[in-house]
């Protein structure tokens, strides 16, 4: 059970370790303007309601200390979102690429892959691949199960980068993931990025 009664969308300003007893916990300090208990609640005689936590995006304006139109609060931390010639993104939340489509096929050796198209005039935008896309990097999907895998490399092909090899970890290559799924064909996927 979980319940958004408590606090909603309130800044996180500083985490300090606090230990009780041999216990250490993470003390949480937020932009609350009134103080709220965050004590487990029992609902009956078994059911204990824990204090939850859920990271939410960042705000609109998150970027805006960042000295000049290119940056980000923090380069290295992977937590922060960043400006790119005045644009923010990467601020916690699915961002779809509206011009790219990912196709999933099957070539004739039977291996299955994503393929990215894109097209470069907004007004031939479509819902479906057409004539006017362009094919892009393709990444060969998971011959297992629907997965997150981390990624080794990407591609720039058509002005977009597009993961091409997975096999990386949280500390090596590019310490980021991709979800595939595996053995479809003939169907497409929206390009969803810096979730």
């Amino acid at each position: 059970t979980c319940q958004d009664n408590t606090a909603n969308r309130y800044k996180i300003l500083d985490i300090e370790d606090v230990t009780i007893g041999t216990t250490t916990y993470a003390a949480i300090y937020v932009d609350a303007k009134t103080p709220f208990d965050t004590v487990a609640e029992n609902t009956s005689d078994t059911t204990v309601v824990p204090t939850i936590i859920f990271t939410v995006p960042w705000t609109s304006g998150s970027t805006d200390d960042v000295l000049g139109n290119t940056g980000s609060l923090n380069c290295t931390d992977g937590k922060h979102p960043i400006k790119l010639q005045g644009i923010e993104f990467a601020n916690g939340q699915w961002e779809v690429l509206s011009d790219a489509i990912n196709k999933l096929w099957k070539d004739t050796d039977g291996t299955y892959y994503y393929t990215c198209y894109t097209v470069n005039t907004a007004t031939k935008q479509s819902t479906s691949i057409t004539d006017d896309y362009i094919a892009g990097s393709s990444i060969q999907q998971p011959t297992d199960s629907d997965k997150w895998d981390y990624i080794k490399y990407n591609e720039y092909k058509n002005g977009t980068y597009f993961p091409t090899q997975v096999g990386g970890s949280s500390s090596t290559y590019t310490c980021d993931e991709v979800y595939l799924n595996h053995t479809i064909d003939g169907q497409t996927r929206e390009f969803l990025c810096f979730g």
